[in-house]
């Protein structure tokens, strides 16, 4: 971990012994335990700081991991979403495939009937149907109305248009 190693810390007590050293000198050289003392709380304030320094890191990252596992969740959840959404499409598709074959099939029978339709028209002879002498007679009819009401009907006779 950066910031943090046993030879960083023995590095530090010794720059703090090379700065004590001076004062070191002033103290009675007759309680060497005193030095002793003082060497050791260092090293413990020192190793507290560390520890310290490594809790707050600790700390930090179990907040990172959290909000990682949320978004790690959320992205499953997604996963799944999209995953049922999928198998549901494929399912319609399917099912418009399975539509798309029957209207296929009704349009090749439809195709088929007008076929027939067309052949068995072509191949009758052709003959009046009542249909076709109707029309033919309404429109016969019509000019013999025509005459009819261009002469008599109008008051003017035959006579009077060979006069």
């Amino acid at each position: 971990m950066p910031g943090f190693s046993v030879e960083d810390a023995r590095k530090r007590v010794e720059i703090f012994i090379r700065n004590i050293q001076p004062y070191v000198r002033l103290l009675p050289r007759n309680n060497p335990d005193l030095l002793e003392h003082i060497l050791d709380t260092y090293e413990q304030e020192e190793l507290q700081r560390l520890n310290d320094e490594l809790q707050e890191k600790k700390r930090l990252l179990e907040e990172r991991l959290a909000e990682l596992n949320i978004r790690l969740q959320e992205l499953e959840d997604l996963k799944n979403r999209l995953e049922r959404e999928r198998k549901q499409l494929a399912e319609y598709c399917d099912s418009m495939e399975v539509h798309v074959l029957q209207l296929e099939h009704q349009l090749s029978e439809a195709m088929e009937e007008a076929d027939r339709l067309q052949l068995t028209q072509s191949t009758q002879p052709p003959s009046s149907s009542p249909s076709d002498t109707s029309s033919d007679s309404s429109s016969n009819s019509s000019d013999e109305d025509d005459e009819t009401l261009g002469g008599e009907d109008c008051g003017m006779g035959r006579q009077d248009i060979s006069d």
